[in-house]
């Protein structure tokens, strides 16, 4: 799904630092299904009392939401007439939700399907600092690649519905405090358009890859087991 990062900034002088306040709203959703093949069966082990239960299909649905708002302290470095740099640093605030569904249809379930769910959600508050380097191609057209890594210490709970019997739902929650790294790189171009004496508009397009340790979570179907992972693992994001 389309993601958005936009901010407003302030130099302050000529050779001064600027200022950048800068929000970022990812969301993203997948889902998946796998079946049994005629002499094979899918084994639910997302239940820690399934014993040797077994499923003819299963179905599963991820969903995951991040909000950032990063407040940049940046410094111009102009090497020659089209290349510069810029370094920069400053706090962050990260807000990350993260579901999982799963269904498993027939054998020991009824047709209709039993569904098992978990959800997890992430705030806290951290410090970012990165440097990204620019060639200045033609009247405010540049190209830049560039580097950023985060450390966000914060609150992560998470909370898991199960219904292996319907009648009788089992609600697990869990809460713990975490301090999470981050690390991000990038390539963009860039136009920048004066519209007054103090104001210029900046857009960019490009490609970002980032990469949230201890945050994610997975769930896979095989054909002789059903696993569904509740260590938290790195969670990767990639996006044009």
């Amino acid at each position: 799904k389309p993601a958005f990062r936009g901010g407003v900034g302030y130099k302050t002088a000529d050779e001064g630092p600027d200022i950048r306040i800068i929000y970022s709203h990812i969301e993203n959703s997948e889902t998946s299904a796998v079946s049994k093949t005629p002499n094979g069966g899918i084994y639910v082990t997302w239940w820690p009392d399934s014993g040797l239960a077994t499923a003819d299909s299963a179905s599963a649905r991820r969903e995951l939401y991040i909000r950032t708002a990063d407040l940049e302290v940046g410094y111009e470095i102009e090497t020659s007439r089209n290349l510069g740099a810029r370094l920069f640093a400053g706090p962050r605030y990260v807000y990350l939700t993260e579901s999982l569904m799963a269904t498993y249809f027939g054998g020991n379930y009824p047709s209709a399907g039993v569904p098992v769910q978990s959800a997890s959600r992430f705030s806290g508050l951290g410090i970012r600092g990165g440097g990204e380097g620019r060639l200045h191609i033609f009247k405010g057209l540049s190209i830049g690649a560039g580097l950023a890594a985060s450390f966000v210490s914060g609150t992560q709970s998470s909370d898991e519905l199960v219904s292996g019997n319907p009648s009788i739902p089992i609600v697990v929650s869990e809460r713990r405090r975490l301090v999470t790294p981050l690390w991000e790189t990038f390539a963009r171009a860039s136009i920048e358009r004066g519209v007054s004496e103090a104001m210029d508009v900046n857009l960019s397009l490009g490609y970002r890859l980032e990469n949230w340790t201890d945050l994610g979570n997975h769930l896979s179907f095989h054909e002789r087991k059903s696993s569904h992972n509740k260590n938290s693992k790195a969670l990767g994001l990639e996006g044009l």
